[in-house]
């Protein structure tokens, strides 16, 4: 299986999710339903201290916002739609049934409100809730610092049996869950058939337990995660535990019955997952691990040069990174882009945005939960910055990056916990089909459009291979080799964004009217 990014139709400019997206799919959705609550409150604030009367639920809902949300950090003003759990809560808050009305009152009150807002719903609220489950099991969390707003990687050694814990931020008094929070983040991971997650979220909840009920409540929820697991004697025997505090429950001793019968039935849940794969994702993620611990040496035999390959660098050559030399070839060009042109980048995409769409090994198109991103297509003859960025891949590659040798530009901005999974640029033998007019995609150009706080790094788990995401930087990535054989070592995969926001585009550039511009070799692997 492997992911292919689909072309996105034009939608409006408008802070309204439509059907196929959500306030975590993207965080500049995040970000800018933060600015319009935070705008929303700031009037509605000075309205009441100006002598004006508000009802009940907007006085409560305004006294209740804490100032430190109004008054976020100087360097960072969107600090809280950055951090997963600041994210978390505000989506919580802001998707209870009463908002709508109360975010309604506020505006009724405001001449000129320009504050319209789509509300996040039910199922952002809940995939918001799977980022953090995704997070804290790519990045090893420590839980217990997480329900306090502080991000902490819990890392173990070889020369170690104690594991450290490396704090990745520091602590945030305003962003605390609850209970409620911990209990729904284990219904979700269960929901979702990640039931070791969830159990683990649930544990949180039994050693925080402080009454009879809720250690009950977490033991039954426990229970039944082994028990989707196939894991019965396990279930069976926390079963037994929480109807020893609590022998009247009825529903335990059903779900106690059925568990014994099956622990007497023998038998363990078969691992479906191939032990390449399994090897592939364990390997991807102690990559993103070290990617954000930063403490990866640099490879030896890098080099770095400056490079003229087309007239158009003689005067200002690009900065290249040679990353791994070939099978497949992988170079890092820095500085192809100027913050302008990165801010042009972004505002260009956004109205485009739809959510980013996968491609099943049959030619299915679905919604894949893990790899969690909005993306626009544009052509370069829509866009005159657009054309133009598309010549400069050309300079930079040496290559035909017009229609039809390319693929439109597309430009991702990643949602809560985004990632790609593990996924090959080129087209496998089941689309050849899709290749038939233009060729194979030959090269993938990567842009990073803005700068990643925590994680967002491509890695390349059969190379044994981070590239951070370096803020203006171009990742080149070659698919294909001369011959147009695929390279399946290009295998990669995106690291979920553990703080902060990423901005990427993209070009693929096809195999067809580059036949001269990147001839054949005289050997066949090259």
């Amino acid at each position: 299986m492997f992911l292919r990014v689909l072309l996105c139709f034009v939608v409006a400019v408008s802070l309204c999710a439509a059907k196929d997206i959500g306030y975590y799919s993207a965080i500049v959705r995040v970000e800018r339903l933060l600015l319009a609550e935070r705008k929303m409150v700031g009037k509605v604030k000075q309205y009441i201290s100006q002598g004006g009367q508000v009802t009940g639920d907007l006085r409560s809902y305004v006294d209740s916002y804490d100032d430190s949300w109004l008054h976020p950090p100087r360097d960072d003003p969107l600090h809280f739609a950055h951090h997963p759990v600041g994210a978390y809560l505000l989506i919580k808050r802001l998707s209870q049934k009463h908002m709508k009305g109360v975010f309604q009152q506020a505006q009724d009150l405001i001449e000129k409100p320009n504050i319209l807002v789509e509300l996040p719903d039910k199922e952002d609220l809940e995939m918001s809730a799977f980022a953090l489950v995704r997070l804290q099991l790519v990045y090893n969390l420590d839980i217990n610092s997480l329900v306090q707003g502080q991000v902490v990687m819990t890392v173990t050694s070889p020369q170690s049996a104690v594991p450290q814990h490396i704090a990745v931020t520091g602590m945030e008094p305003t962003l605390t869950l609850d209970l409620s929070d911990t209990m729904f983040i284990g219904d979700v991971a269960c929901r979702q058939n990640d039931s070791e997650s969830g159990i683990l979220w649930y544990n949180f909840n039994l050693a925080s337990a402080d009454g009879l009920n809720s250690r009950v409540k977490a033991l039954s929820r426990i229970a039944s995660a082994h028990s989707k697991l196939k894991q019965h004697e396990k279930a069976f025997a926390i079963y037994r535990e929480a109807l020893e505090l609590d022998p009247d429950n009825q529903i335990l001793y059903a779900d106690y019955d059925d568990a014994m019968r099956l622990a007497a039935l023998g038998g363990t849940a078969a691992d479906e997952a191939p032990a390449k794969l399994k090897a592939s994702l364990a390997k991807s993620r102690h990559l993103c691990r070290l990617d954000v611990l930063q403490n990866v040496a640099p490879r030896r035999g890098l080099k770095c040069r400056y490079v003229r390959d087309s007239p158009d660098l003689y005067i200002s050559p690009a900065k290249m990174e040679v990353l791994h030399r070939k099978n497949p070839r992988l170079v890092m060009y820095h500085d192809v882009i100027s913050q302008n042109e990165a801010r042009t980048f972004r505002s260009t995409g956004f109205p485009k945005f739809r959510r980013t769409l996968a491609l099943d090994g049959k030619g299915r198109v679905y919604i894949d939960i893990y790899s969690v991103s909005e993306s626009g297509s544009i052509r370069d003859k829509e866009d005159s910055f657009i054309g133009k960025m598309s010549r400069r891949v050309g300079h930079l590659t040496g290559l035909s990056t017009g229609p039809p040798h390319t693929e439109p530009m597309m430009v991702f901005n990643f949602g809560l916990g985004g990632a790609i999974q593990h996924h090959k640029d080129y087209m496998a033998e089941a689309h050849k089909y899709q290749t038939a007019l233009d060729g194979n995609r030959m090269i993938t150009f990567l842009i990073y459009l803005n700068e990643v706080e925590a994680g967002g790094a491509v890695v390349f788990p059969d190379l044994d291979l981070i590239t951070p995401a370096v803020q203006n930087a171009a990742l080149m990535i070659e698919n294909l080799n001369k011959s147009g054989d695929n390279l399946p070592r290009s295998q990669h995969a995106g690291c979920p964004v553990l703080i902060g926001s990423k901005w990427t585009a993209i070009k693929y550039i096809r195999e067809f009217g580059n036949e001269f511009k990147r001839p054949c070799g005289l050997t066949p692997d090259e």
